[in-house]
């Protein structure tokens, strides 16, 4: 058995992918202060994985055409996202507040690239055929899916940016 699938990294791999699942998707649907550093970190780190992910050392064509594929539906939809994204001034700063069903929607679509990795990948863990069986864990399909996922977050966090200038202006 390999390691990564004894009970014991099992019991402590759940909790930590409920937390993570949980904070993304609370951060993609309340309200956040504006804090512009941060998210120009969040953007530009994305892109950096996108590009990584594309130049992996073992370039396969169809994972990267999987890959752009993704990445040309997660942009339109981050535009559009930050249209439909409420932005307001407080005494305590800017705030912004995601699309509540756009929000949702792109973490499910995580969450399942997430869980289809794990029920493809558990078993050969299991089975300690991970090495011999590689090439059905570098499927094209969780990397169309991931694509959406990172270029929206890329381009949204960027556009969160861009977007409340109006409201900087004194009123």
């Amino acid at each position: 058995m390999h390691p990564l699938a004894a009970p014991q990294t099992i019991a402590l791999m759940v909790p930590l992918l409920g937390w993570s699942v949980y904070r993304r998707v609370r951060r993609n649907i309340s309200r956040q202060p504006l804090q512009p550093r941060r998210l120009a970190f969040r953007g530009v780190f994305v892109l950096v994985i996108l590009g990584v992910l594309a130049c992996v050392p073992h370039f396969d064509p169809m994972i990267a055409l999987a890959l752009a594929a993704g990445c040309a539906v997660g942009a339109p939809l981050a535009v559009h996202g930050v249209r439909l994204t409420r932005f307001e001034r407080t005494p305590q700063g800017i705030f912004y507040t995601p699309n509540l069903y756009l929000g949702i929607g792109i973490s499910l679509v995580f969450v399942a690239r997430m869980a289809y990795r794990c029920v493809v990948l558990y078993p050969l863990l299991e089975a300690g055929q991970i090495a011999e069986r590689a090439g059905t864990a570098r499927s094209p399909l969780p990397y169309a899916a991931l694509g959406p996922v990172l270029r929206y977050f890329a381009v949204y966090y960027l556009g969160v940016l861009r977007a409340p200038r109006k409201l900087e202006a004194p009123a």
